[in-house]
Protein backbone atom coordinates (compact mmCIF):
# COMPACT_ATOMS: atom_id res chain seq x y z
CA UNK A 1 0.00 0.00 0.00
CA UNK A 2 3.21 2.27 0.91
CA UNK A 3 4.51 1.55 -2.45
CA UNK A 4 1.29 2.66 -4.24
CA UNK A 5 0.93 5.79 -2.36
CA UNK A 6 4.71 6.40 -3.50
CA UNK A 7 3.89 5.56 -7.08
CA UNK A 8 0.34 7.88 -6.81
CA UNK A 9 2.94 10.96 -5.50
CA UNK A 10 5.50 10.62 -7.85
CA UNK A 11 3.07 10.62 -10.84
CA UNK A 12 1.34 13.94 -9.82
CA UNK A 13 4.81 15.18 -8.89
CA UNK A 14 5.76 14.57 -12.61
CA UNK A 15 2.63 15.52 -13.67
CA UNK A 16 3.38 18.49 -11.95
CA UNK A 17 6.73 19.33 -13.59
CA UNK A 18 5.59 18.56 -16.89
CA UNK A 19 2.54 20.85 -16.86
CA UNK A 20 2.62 23.67 -19.69
CA UNK A 21 0.57 25.84 -18.59
CA UNK A 22 1.69 28.74 -21.28
CA UNK A 23 1.05 26.37 -23.78
CA UNK A 24 -2.71 25.39 -22.58
CA UNK A 25 -3.26 28.75 -22.50
CA UNK A 26 -2.21 29.07 -26.05
CA UNK A 27 -4.47 26.58 -27.07
CA UNK A 28 -7.27 27.98 -25.34
CA UNK A 29 -6.80 30.96 -27.13
CA UNK A 30 -6.40 29.06 -31.05
CA UNK A 31 -9.70 27.36 -29.94
CA UNK A 32 -13.03 28.84 -31.00
CA UNK A 33 -13.91 30.24 -27.28
CA UNK A 34 -13.76 33.84 -26.15
CA UNK A 35 -12.19 34.29 -23.13
CA UNK A 36 -13.35 37.14 -20.63
CA UNK A 37 -10.49 38.54 -18.28
CA UNK A 38 -11.35 40.59 -15.74
CA UNK A 39 -7.82 42.63 -15.34
CA UNK A 40 -5.92 45.49 -13.45
CA UNK A 41 -3.48 47.26 -15.72
CA UNK A 42 -0.52 48.84 -14.25
CA UNK A 43 1.95 51.03 -16.47
CA UNK A 44 5.02 52.25 -14.90
CA UNK A 45 6.95 55.16 -16.77
CA UNK A 46 9.48 57.57 -15.65
CA UNK A 47 7.87 57.19 -12.10
CA UNK A 48 4.42 57.92 -13.32
CA UNK A 49 1.79 55.42 -12.77
CA UNK A 50 -0.94 54.62 -14.70
CA UNK A 51 -3.39 52.04 -13.59
CA UNK A 52 -7.01 50.91 -15.27
CA UNK A 53 -9.29 48.38 -13.80
CA UNK A 54 -11.58 46.50 -16.95
CA UNK A 55 -12.77 43.64 -18.67
CA UNK A 56 -10.61 42.34 -21.66
CA UNK A 57 -11.93 39.94 -24.09
CA UNK A 58 -9.68 37.90 -26.45
CA UNK A 59 -11.52 36.81 -29.20
CA UNK A 60 -8.74 35.87 -32.08
CA UNK A 61 -4.90 35.94 -32.36
CA UNK A 62 -4.07 39.90 -32.89
CA UNK A 63 -8.39 40.32 -31.92
CA UNK A 64 -9.02 41.83 -28.55
CA UNK A 65 -11.63 44.23 -26.93
CA UNK A 66 -10.93 46.11 -23.72
CA UNK A 67 -13.30 48.02 -21.43
CA UNK A 68 -12.99 50.33 -18.45
CA UNK A 69 -14.48 53.24 -16.96
CA UNK A 70 -12.05 55.74 -19.03
CA UNK A 71 -11.42 53.80 -22.21
CA UNK A 72 -12.61 51.12 -24.54
CA UNK A 73 -10.13 49.77 -26.98
CA UNK A 74 -10.90 47.60 -29.83
CA UNK A 75 -8.27 46.11 -31.99
CA UNK A 76 -8.72 43.55 -35.18
CA UNK A 77 -6.47 42.67 -37.89
CA UNK A 78 -4.26 45.88 -38.40
CA UNK A 79 -7.13 48.89 -37.45
CA UNK A 80 -7.38 49.92 -33.52
CA UNK A 81 -10.44 52.19 -32.50
CA UNK A 82 -10.10 53.92 -29.10
CA UNK A 83 -12.79 55.55 -27.63
CA UNK A 84 -11.51 57.87 -24.47
CA UNK A 85 -14.18 59.00 -22.53
CA UNK A 86 -12.12 61.83 -20.60
CA UNK A 87 -11.43 63.76 -23.80
CA UNK A 88 -14.73 62.48 -25.57
CA UNK A 89 -12.63 61.03 -28.78
CA UNK A 90 -12.84 58.48 -30.95
CA UNK A 91 -10.09 57.89 -32.32
CA UNK A 92 -9.47 55.26 -35.62
CA UNK A 93 -5.78 54.20 -36.69
CA UNK A 94 -3.78 51.60 -38.12
CA UNK A 95 -1.27 49.00 -35.92
CA UNK A 96 2.46 48.83 -36.83
CA UNK A 97 2.27 45.01 -36.39
CA UNK A 98 5.83 45.22 -36.41
CA UNK A 99 5.33 46.98 -32.80
CA UNK A 100 4.19 44.71 -30.39
CA UNK A 101 2.11 45.81 -26.84
CA UNK A 102 0.91 44.04 -24.21
CA UNK A 103 -2.63 43.15 -25.29
CA UNK A 104 -0.79 41.46 -28.58
CA UNK A 105 0.94 39.64 -26.64
CA UNK A 106 -2.26 38.62 -24.15
CA UNK A 107 -4.39 38.02 -27.26
CA UNK A 108 -1.87 35.69 -28.01
CA UNK A 109 0.32 36.68 -30.76
CA UNK A 110 3.42 35.57 -30.71
CA UNK A 111 5.28 36.06 -33.81
CA UNK A 112 8.03 38.27 -32.36
CA UNK A 113 8.04 36.63 -28.84
CA UNK A 114 10.94 34.31 -28.15
CA UNK A 115 10.43 32.22 -25.11
CA UNK A 116 13.35 30.92 -22.44
CA UNK A 117 12.85 29.17 -19.71
CA UNK A 118 10.21 28.20 -16.96
CA UNK A 119 11.02 28.63 -13.60
CA UNK A 120 9.40 25.84 -11.87
CA UNK A 121 9.67 27.83 -8.83
CA UNK A 122 7.36 30.85 -9.14
CA UNK A 123 5.61 29.02 -12.86
CA UNK A 124 6.65 31.75 -14.64
CA UNK A 125 7.60 31.36 -18.27
CA UNK A 126 10.10 33.64 -19.48
CA UNK A 127 10.38 35.39 -23.01
CA UNK A 128 12.34 38.61 -24.79
CA UNK A 129 11.23 40.36 -28.08
CA UNK A 130 14.41 40.42 -29.20
CA UNK A 131 13.48 43.15 -32.05
CA UNK A 132 12.20 45.40 -29.91
CA UNK A 133 14.69 44.78 -26.67
CA UNK A 134 11.83 44.48 -24.79
CA UNK A 135 11.38 40.88 -21.81
CA UNK A 136 9.05 39.93 -19.35
CA UNK A 137 6.97 36.52 -18.22
CA UNK A 138 3.83 34.67 -17.73
CA UNK A 139 3.04 33.85 -14.56
CA UNK A 140 0.31 31.26 -14.17
CA UNK A 141 -1.45 30.09 -10.76
CA UNK A 142 0.35 26.87 -8.91
CA UNK A 143 -2.84 24.58 -7.99
CA UNK A 144 -5.09 25.73 -11.24
CA UNK A 145 -2.77 26.44 -14.14
CA UNK A 146 -4.63 29.56 -14.83
CA UNK A 147 -3.23 32.77 -16.26
CA UNK A 148 -2.22 34.82 -12.91
CA UNK A 149 -0.34 37.71 -14.25
CA UNK A 150 1.78 39.21 -17.53
CA UNK A 151 5.31 41.41 -16.78
CA UNK A 152 6.51 43.63 -19.17
CA UNK A 153 9.91 45.42 -19.20
CA UNK A 154 10.69 47.89 -22.24
CA UNK A 155 13.29 49.41 -19.75
CA UNK A 156 14.38 50.44 -17.24
CA UNK A 157 11.87 53.23 -16.71
CA UNK A 158 9.06 51.80 -18.29
CA UNK A 159 7.27 48.22 -17.14
CA UNK A 160 3.93 46.95 -17.37
CA UNK A 161 2.10 44.52 -15.25
CA UNK A 162 -1.47 42.80 -16.19
CA UNK A 163 -3.14 41.22 -12.84
CA UNK A 164 -5.72 39.03 -13.72
CA UNK A 165 -8.15 39.09 -11.12
CA UNK A 166 -10.53 36.64 -13.16
CA UNK A 167 -10.43 34.57 -16.18
CA UNK A 168 -13.85 32.75 -17.92
CA UNK A 169 -14.48 31.06 -21.30
CA UNK A 170 -17.44 32.28 -22.66
CA UNK A 171 -19.95 30.16 -24.62
CA UNK A 172 -21.02 31.62 -27.87
CA UNK A 173 -20.22 34.90 -29.58
CA UNK A 174 -18.79 38.30 -28.27
CA UNK A 175 -19.42 41.80 -30.39
CA UNK A 176 -17.45 44.85 -29.16
CA UNK A 177 -20.07 48.31 -28.72
CA UNK A 178 -18.47 51.15 -29.45
CA UNK A 179 -21.51 53.90 -29.57
CA UNK A 180 -20.74 57.18 -31.98
CA UNK A 181 -22.72 59.52 -30.11
CA UNK A 182 -21.15 63.10 -28.50
CA UNK A 183 -17.69 62.16 -29.50
CA UNK A 184 -15.48 63.38 -32.12
CA UNK A 185 -14.13 61.39 -33.66
CA UNK A 186 -10.50 61.40 -35.40
CA UNK A 187 -9.32 59.17 -38.09
CA UNK A 188 -5.63 58.45 -38.35
CA UNK A 189 -5.81 55.96 -40.84
CA UNK A 190 -4.18 56.20 -44.26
Amino acid sequence: MKLIRLFLVLMIFFKFLSADHLNDFYRLLESSSIVKLKIKYTQNQFENVFESMGECYLMNNKEYYYESNDIKVYAKENQLITKNYTTNQIIYSEIDRNQLNILDILSGSRDQIEFLDKDLNYNRYHFVIPSLGFKGYFKFQENTGMLQSIHLIMDSNQTIFINVVLMEVLKGSFTPKMDLENFEIIDLRD
